[in-house]
């Protein structure tokens, strides 16, 4: 992938998360490398900043999808195992592999709850819309 000039890159930092969630949502398996070219491209320069930057990016893409477009099919799903199959294992599977931690995460033991795990806590809740 060729790196976009500067001038042609969006300032907006939602875009990013826009084409990281089109990307995630198509199915397709996005690997660490595509994921920090992404980022990259769109002038996130995630080393100089922190590492894990890029991650929290495609988490966030997760959660863009899950509010735009599967959160009512999720929400309303009688059948919580098939809603966990078929919507958001398939979107956990597609994010990357967190292969490296920053020095803050390990220090404040920040780690993400997966989405199934997520959703399965809120059933007692009984939380429908």
């Amino acid at each position: 992938m060729m790196r976009q000039p500067a001038s042609k890159r969006s300032s907006n930092p939602f875009d990013l998360i826009k084409q990281i969630a089109t990307i995630i949502d198509s199915g397709k398996q996005l690997n660490n490398r595509e994921l920090l070219t992404n980022c990259r491209d769109a002038g996130v320069d995630s080393f100089a900043i922190d590492p894990h930057l890029c991650h929290e990016i495609a988490e966030t893409a997760i959660n863009y999808l899950i509010a735009t477009k599967y959160g009512n099919p999720l929400l309303s799903s009688h059948d919580p195992h098939r809603a966990c199959a078929e919507i958001l294992r398939p979107l956990q599977q597609s994010l990357p592999t967190q292969s490296w931690r920053s020095t803050t995460q390990v220090t404040y033991q920040q780690f993400s709850t997966p989405a199934p795990i997520a959703y399965i806590r809120k059933l007692p809740l009984k939380v429908h819309s």
